[in-house]
């Protein structure tokens, strides 16, 4: 079994077979034979494509496993905020490949840290708790005994999955 990275953004990661192409999972067509996950991005699509991805999958007897980390609560709002401050502060050198203009960013003029706390706390607003998911879920999706949200809690949040399965054996 192999494991392939995608992203719609490419980057060049070391030591990993990463798709160097563009690939958009709302265009992607989805195959049966292949189980697709997807880390901390659902939130970034609109309700519509969320809907669109789910659908194909279900539609082609697909896999698919979404994990969100990030849910509208103030936990989760102090969370981001140490992550995007604090967290970036200590990280931010070590960050490869090393660049000046990175750190300039980081430390003198604070855009990066800026930027990085807005990022996620829109992340938060444009994210679901698991009542939201399974209530999406009954309201948008006919088959929706296909899909699974669960919740598993770590320290010190908790992770939504979400299980899309075409075959109801899996």
């Amino acid at each position: 079994m192999t494991t392939t990275l995608t992203d719609k953004y490419p980057q060049d990661v070391e030591d990993l077979h990463y798709e160097p192409i563009a690939i958009d999972v709302v265009t992607l067509e989805i195959s049966t034979h292949k189980y697709y996950t997807m880390y901390n991005a659902f939130h970034h699509f609109d309700t519509q494509d969320q809907k669109v991805l789910i659908q194909k999958v279900i539609a082609k007897n697909g896999h698919l496993l979404i994990v969100e980390i990030v849910q509208p609560s103030f936990l989760n709002t102090i969370l981001v905020t140490l992550a995007s401050t604090i967290g970036l502060l200590v990280l931010c050198p070590l960050i490869k490949p090393f660049e000046w203009k990175r750190i300039f960013f980081t430390y003198v003029l604070p855009i990066n840290l800026l930027t990085a706390l807005v990022d996620g706390y829109i992340s938060i607003l444009k994210s679901k708790s698991k009542k939201s998911y399974i209530q999406w879920v009954k309201t948008h999706f006919e088959q929706s005994e296909m899909i699974k949200v669960t919740e598993h809690i770590t320290f010190p949040s908790y992770i939504i999955t979400i299980k899309v399965s075409g075959n109801q054996s899996t």
